[in-house]
């Protein structure tokens, strides 16, 4: 019974790694923009370097949110169609003993075989990159107050 309470326990904490890693991937993003766009130079006034936190915050805050959406649309079968299409196509290519041992499955059957699988998690990308555009939101209040 001890297995049974501490695997509810292991997948929350597993959780949170989906979360830090991301945010982790972001900071990298980030800081590579704020290296990109000179910040480390050291002679930049606070204006400058509000601007340049907004932007480094905003490029990954982005890409993370604009992946989750897309792995959103994508498990929702958005992208199917044109994966089965692409299969077909491929599959006419096929020559040999991989042409006859490879069966051609229906468009319904293939989508039943997808349904199966289940979906993939997003919702921490969508979460972590609207939490960036949030702190580049906040910079940008900030250089647009300094600026002023």
């Amino acid at each position: 019974m001890e297995n049974e309470e501490k695997r509810p326990r292991e997948k929350s904490g597993r959780r949170w790694i989906k979360y830090l890693v991301t945010a982790a991937v972001g900071l990298v993003m980030a800081l590579a923009v704020l290296g990109i766009r000179g910040a480390y130079s050291g002679d930049i006034g606070s204006l400058e370097m509000a601007g340049y936190l907004s932007d480094a915050f905003f490029i990954p805050g982005i890409l993370i949110t604009g992946f989750g959406c897309l792995v959103f649309v994508s498990s929702e079968g958005a992208f199917d169609g044109l994966v089965y299409g692409l299969k077909l196509f491929v599959d006419k290519f096929r020559f040999g003993r991989l042409a006859r041992e490879h069966e051609l499955e229906s468009f319904g059957d293939y989508k039943a075989r997808k349904a199966e699988k289940g979906k993939p998690s997003f919702g921490f990308m969508i979460i972590v990159g609207l939490a960036f555009l949030a702190i580049s939101a906040a910079f940008l209040l900030r250089y647009m107050s300094l600026e002023a």
